[in-house]
């Protein structure tokens, strides 16, 4: 089992019908790819873990790095694990199916995930954005 995590910044602003359908080709290519994981999006940035078999992630990152709505990719992991922390989800975007704020959202679809690293990645993009998200509608 392989993990790729990255972070990076979007090239612009995307519509929620954007997001959503970025998800939903993500993940009916990731179902075809045994492909797991998790989507962040803040409004300025991406943060996405993957795991699966490694060529498969490996292409499916070739893929994403191409994708012209962001750049600046950050590699935080390239990692061999030895199991899935999103087996349930193949392609999870957490804000936009509960209720509440984005931080507590994160905090409760993470609270499954044993990697106290990979839960604190995902757990800190979403503080990091409930900071910047108040004064955005200023």
């Amino acid at each position: 089992m392989f993990r790729i995590i990255y972070a990076s910044r979007v090239s612009r602003r995307l519509a929620a019908a954007e997001v959503t359908a970025l998800c939903d080709v993500a993940r009916e290519r990731n179902i075809a790819d045994g492909i797991t994981g998790m989507l962040l999006y803040d409004g300025l940035r991406f943060l996405q873990a993957i795991e699966g078999e490694r060529a498969p992630i490996e292409s499916t990152m070739d893929r994403i790095a191409r994708d012209e709505r962001h750049h600046e990719i950050d590699y935080v992991q390239r990692t061999d694990v030895g199991a899935r922390e999103f087996s349930r989800w193949s392609m999870q975007m957490p804000a936009d199916r509960m209720a509440g704020s984005f931080l507590d959202t994160i905090k409760h679809d993470v609270a499954q995930v044993r990697d106290p690293y990979l839960r604190a990645q995902f757990i800190g993009f979403a503080k990091l954005a409930s900071l910047w998200r108040p004064r955005e509608a200023n």
